[in-house]
């Protein structure tokens, strides 16, 4: 039963992070739902660099940030979801787990590394930190709070250099 009930959270979180959001937020600004459909599409495949076609077709800065934020922490609450789900069912996992968390790499990784996760959202994207923060057992809500806000500084930064007001600074 309770498989079920990570199954269907699952379901929740993509329907309403990636799906329910983004469409309501671009429906109330009056933008066309091709254009949401091409954002979403565009941020599931290249992430915070989505600013480019999002500005490219017409969307406001601001709602850009607040949709493809949306999408984000969909695709990082639906990976931990995915996670739980899977070690719960595989003994193998949970032997990985064991293995990694009792290494001498993992103590260590396991002291800092949740600070880690800024410059990793950068680097390697919202598909590969949750499954560190979720293999290390990182706190799960500081976690995501970290995640995101990565995500929303490479958001805003890749936005200012499209916008040409970090011109001003370099």
């Amino acid at each position: 039963m309770n498989e079920y009930r990570t199954i269907a959270r699952m379901g929740w979180i993509i329907g309403i992070c990636i799906i329910l959001i983004p469409f309501s937020i671009t429906a109330l600004a009056g933008i066309a739902p091709g254009v949401a459909l091409a954002l979403i599409g565009s941020t599931l495949l290249i992430e915070y660099g989505a600013v480019l076609p999002g500005l490219a077709l017409g969307v406001h800065p601001v709602l850009l940030v607040v949709v493809m934020t949306s999408i984000a922490s969909g695709v990082i609450l639906f990976s931990l979801e995915l996670f739980d789900f899977f070690s719960a069912r595989s003994e193998k996992v949970s032997r990985f787990l064991e293995r990694v968390q009792g290494s001498r790499a993992g103590r260590l990784i396991h002291r800092y590394g949740v600070w880690g996760l800024v410059p990793g959202i950068i680097i390697a994207g919202f598909y590969i930190c949750p499954a560190l923060a979720w293999v290390f057992a990182w706190e799960r809500r500081i976690s995501v709070a970290i995640m995101l806000g990565g995500f929303i500084l490479s958001t805003i930064v890749i936005l200012l250099l499209s916008l040409g007001v970090m011109t001003i600074f370099l």
